[in-house]
């Protein structure tokens, strides 16, 4: 089902960040370890705010689905609702929202594809561009699959080995109304703990564990072929990172220790520490 909110008021609001918005995000970035980010900046006087500001502070009151947002492509992001056990979409350009009445929507950041898993049933990957449902799988074919997500009309799927105790990513590509399989090359034999990280260009991050030790390294989705493999320096604990060519960042999770947002400088290797209780 479909909605759409405030289509102009969206628009502007996706293109302008909120004064609270640009606060928080400065403090995030700028401040050391233990440092306290301010959420705001001091407020002004009533009648003297700049239009712009005001605007900004007014698009704020635009509602959006309840949940948390945990992933978004170059139309939209996408939003979770774990009371209502739902997802959804929401463009960028117009605030339309796409409710998604699914309970696991495997996702891979950057995309925007979405997939939709029924159980017993059919497996779909819709493209939120259009709207349109680009690869259908039948559910049974990923029994006792790990789905990673979908990048286009590419579906990533990861099988167990039991014979060897590896895991197998497979690709599945819609291709003249027929749906091609293969696995994917280039990975270690013992290969174990495939997860995709986000989408760049015509490629997708993986990391995986080989010989006692977490790698990283990329899947070329036309050919299949994973390369460029570097041990990675994220420790055990990271539950979920992402690189830029200027920004490292991690968030550091698990039973005994503190849940934090860590961002490293990859040249300098300075790190910083956000804790997030």
């Amino acid at each position: 089902m479909s909605r759409t909110i405030h289509p102009t008021r969206a628009a502007r609001a996706a293109r302008t960040p909120s004064a609270t918005t640009v606060a928080l995000v400065l403090a995030v970035t700028a401040g050391g370890v233990g440092a306290t980010p301010a959420l705001a900046a001091p407020a002004a006087p009533a009648g003297t705010l700049p239009a712009a500001v005001a605007e900004a502070a007014e698009e704020q009151l635009l509602p959006l689905p309840a949940g948390t947002v945990v992933g978004a492509g170059a139309t939209g992001y996408l939003v979770r609702d774990l009371d209502a056990r739902t997802y959804s979409w929401v463009r960028f350009d117009t605030g339309a929202v796409t409710e998604l009445p699914y309970d696991l929507v495997p996702y891979v950041q950057g995309a925007d594809s979405v997939v939709e898993s029924v159980y017993n049933g059919l497996t779909k990957v819709r493209d939120m561009r259009t709207g349109a449902i680009v690869l259908t799988v039948d559910s049974n074919r990923l029994y006792r699959a790990t789905v990673l997500g979908a990048v286009g009309s590419t579906l990533l799927a990861v099988f167990p080995d039991d014979a060897t105790g590896r895991e197998v990513l497979w690709l599945y590509r819609a291709s003249g109304g027929t749906t091609a399989v293969s696995s994917a090359t280039g990975l270690p034999a013992d290969a174990t703990a495939i997860w995709a990280g986000s989408v760049t260009g015509s490629s997708v991050g993986l990391s995986y564990t080989s010989g006692g030790k977490r790698y990283l390294a990329s899947l070329d989705l036309a050919s299949g072929a994973v390369s460029g493999a570097k041990e990675s320096s994220l420790p055990r604990t990271a539950s979920s990172s992402d690189a830029s060519p200027t920004l490292r960042a991690w968030v550091n999770e698990g039973y005994a220790i503190e849940t934090s947002l860590n961002l490293q400088d990859p040249k300098s290797a300075v790190t910083r520490s956000v804790p997030l209780g």
